[in-house]
């Protein structure tokens, strides 16, 4: 695609927007975050009376005429320029993402990064049909600690599937349907992932969850027997909403080191359940023990999720 033709595409993008498009895009943010391959272009996106960024990344071969597949990750803010993020560390999507397609073990693909609403990130990516099971003073600790007396993932989640996926599907060249439509996350976007393909198996065909944050909360909150009052209400949850594995799939991974050091017993506990009902070929799970939790680490080995999922 032309850089002229680039242009006026996101200029009739950002009208429709501006003329009533599910998305309501007000404005394109213009911003220094910076790409090595690829064109990012970065919006403001209405959800529930609020403006959210949204990133667009398109390979280098992006064509109007060809469809691609879309995988929607979470902290998009994280995922393209250590310049701009606040620990000046990146996911590298776009080299990561631009060296499988050149090396062809992939297709092209778009990559739709969400960010986060740091001061209800907690909030949003809590699973929230699991909230009725845990016990009343557990969960009203953190309800008043750290979810700001309001969870939100099934708001965060249903925005995605009703508003912002209609419009990537309407004003970009994506393929359409589950098996081209896929989720990302690390920590606890890694929990959301797996919670969003739960409550919408018809929409995502398969989820990546890096250092899955299997305390749920944050690591100084930790209660005692914390492990079973979470994650067996996860489990439990699972039993009632894990589509089948025919058409869906998981990679589920974890570090050795920092925060991901606490997570071999909640991942223990999950990946026992989970390999019960998936094989090997819809279920893949991998420990890193020299990484850590943090974007170097998880960029290290984010192809393997990606070809996993895209292959």
């Amino acid at each position: 695609m032309t850089p002229y033709f680039l242009s006026f595409y996101f200029f009739i993008f950002f009208i429709n927007g501006l003329m009533g498009q599910i998305l309501k895009i007000d404005s394109v943010r213009m911003q220094n975050t910076q790409v090595r391959s690829g064109t990012l272009r970065t919006f403001q996106a209405q959800k529930n009376g609020s403006t959210r960024n949204v990133d667009i990344w398109f390979p280098e071969e992006y064509s109007s005429v060809q469809n691609y597949d879309v995988v929607y990750m979470h902290d998009g803010q994280m995922l393209f320029d250590s310049a701009a993020t606040w620990n000046h560390q990146e996911w590298r999507v776009d080299e990561v993402s631009s060296s499988l397609i050149q090396d062809k073990k992939v297709q092209g693909f778009i990559v739709v990064g969400i960010w986060n609403d740091p001061v209800n990130r907690y909030a949003e990516f809590f699973p929230e049909a699991i909230y009725s099971h845990l016990d009343t003073s557990f969960s009203g600790f953190f309800k008043r600690n750290l979810w700001n007396e309001k969870l939100r993932a099934d708001s965060y989640l249903q925005w995605i599937v009703d508003t912002l996926i209609p419009s990537v599907q309407k004003e970009v060249s994506c393929k359409e349907g589950m098996q081209h439509t896929f989720m990302m996350g690390s920590s606890m976007g890694a929990v959301i992932s797996l919670y969003g393909m739960c409550e919408y198996p018809d929409v995502f065909g398969g989820v990546a969850c890096l250092s899955f944050h299997g305390p749920m909360v944050n690591s100084n909150m930790l209660q005692e027997n914390h492990l079973n009052k979470i994650m067996i209400p996860f489990v439990n949850y699972l039993k009632l909403k894990l589509p089948s594995q025919r058409d869906h799939f998981i990679y589920i991974d974890r570090g050795g080191k920092d925060l991901d050091s606490w997570y071999p017993p909640y991942h223990k506990v999950l990946l026992n359940y989970l390999s019960k009902k998936y094989n090997n070929r819809h279920l893949v799970s991998k420990v890193f023990e020299e990484s850590g939790h943090n974007e170097k680490d998880w960029s290290k080995r984010l192809s393997i999720p990606l070809g996993y999922l895209l292959r």
